[in-house]
């Protein structure tokens, strides 16, 4: 019989309900996972890498978190041809399992080189924290929170979890993420100094 753990962990990646598309692949559960299960469930996400049941990224972000050194190479052969959230999603495992530069310098350069792939956007203004508190990653979020909607937003939000121990950056940002319907619109009276002033105060520090 098979743990809870393993059972969410199978249902969150191979699942095809919508609720658990929505719902994303279940981290928690698969952190969880230890023993024969772990290489199990790392066997199954193998086995289906670039099948019908490679959905969404699924298979590719839980191999990330189980930190699979079998995954490289076909992450890697997957990373040259991949586009979009996939690529994203990609270079995210592979960060994880190998902390490649390369990977993460795909991540920050697809802000230029795609500006107005705003789902992918809103992706990578999400996951930027988990590359550390570095310039590159910093300066990448500073730009994506210019972009404002839910790409801004998401940045602004991120870099309050980059900065939550700096009292003063992070009450700046606590004052724009309350304004979280108005703020981050281009017609937001004032939105602009609000970003100058985080900008110089981080800059600053």
């Amino acid at each position: 019989m098979k743990s809870s753990n393993f059972d969410k962990f199978f249902e969150s990646c191979f699942g095809s309900s919508f609720y658990i598309i929505r719902e994303g692949v279940d981290e928690k559960a698969i952190l969880g996972l230890s023993g024969n299960e772990k290489q199990e469930a790392e066997n199954l996400l193998l086995l289906n890498l670039e099948t019908e049941k490679d959905s969404y990224s699924r298979p590719v972000i839980a191999l990330g978190l189980l930190k699979s050194k079998k995954a490289i190479k076909p992450l890697k052969n997957r990373l040259a041809v991949a586009q979009g959230t996939d690529l994203i999603q990609t270079a995210l495992a592979l960060y994880r399992i190998e902390h490649s530069i390369e990977a993460e310098n795909i991540i920050i350069n697809y802000i230029d080189e795609y500006p107005t792939d705003y789902m992918t956007l809103y992706l990578i203004a999400g996951i930027l924290p988990q590359f550390g508190k570095t310039k590159n990653v910093v300066l990448s979020l500073l730009e994506l929170m210019e972009k404002g909607d839910l790409v801004g937003y998401s940045a602004t939000t991120s870099l309050r979890t980059l900065f939550i121990d700096n009292e003063s950056i992070r009450d700046i940002l606590s004052q724009i993420l309350l304004n979280s319907h108005d703020a981050h619109q281009p017609w937001f009276v004032g939105r602009k100094e609000l970003i100058e002033q985080v900008k110089n105060t981080i800059y600053e520090t």
